[in-house]
């Protein structure tokens, strides 16, 4: 089955000013077979001769995961992904699931996802697949306030994940009211 809006396979609350599209539309597809969340999947279209993109503009600094893969013609049509233009990985054939962790820093960024089509042939699903977009700001602005009384105890502020090495861990801080607090 297939949805209109494009993005819908990304784990992500969407503002669609922020995302932008060309070339033959992208499609939800919802399969959880080809899904990496065995939900839905945003996968790019295929027409001969044509590159079929879709980016999104993140503003830094920020944490950024997806999952994606592809499978085209090998040596003939290419999936890529690139950060304010600049090609950070790009293939032909057949690549599986793979996780894409980057730090953006300050300002605003733009990723674009990419499927560039040959004039001629098809091979494997003739597409890239992006899923599970996670963007989590790298700067918190934290105020605790209780209308000018004293906190009640105790609170839990969860600050959710923080890139910690290479892995992303849930970072929690419980306050506690010792006295006047």
């Amino acid at each position: 089955a297939l949805r209109s809006t494009p993005y819908a396979g990304l784990d992500v609350a969407v503002e669609p000013t922020s995302w932008a599209f060309g070339g033959p539309a992208w499609t939800t597809r919802i399969n959880p077979f080809v899904s990496h969340d065995h939900i839905d999947v945003a996968a790019s279209a295929s027409e001969d001769d044509q590159t079929s993109w879709m980016e999104k503009t993140i503003q830094g600094p920020a944490y950024v995961d997806f999952w994606w893969r592809g499978s085209s013609e090998q040596f003939y049509d290419f999936f890529s992904y690139s950060v304010d233009g600049t090609v950070r990985e790009r293939y032909s054939g057949e690549r599986g699931w793979q996780k894409v962790s980057l730090f953006l820093t300050s300002g605003s960024h733009t990723i674009r996802w990419s499927y560039e089509k040959d004039d001629s042939f098809a091979s494997g699903e003739d597409a890239v697949f992006v899923d599970q977009l996670t963007i989590i700001p790298a700067v918190a602005d934290l105020r605790v306030s209780q209308g000018g009384g004293p906190v009640s105890s105790p609170w839990v502020i969860e600050f959710g994940s923080v890139l910690e090495g290479s892995a992303f861990v849930d970072r929690v801080v419980t306050l506690s009211n010792q006295g006047n607090l």
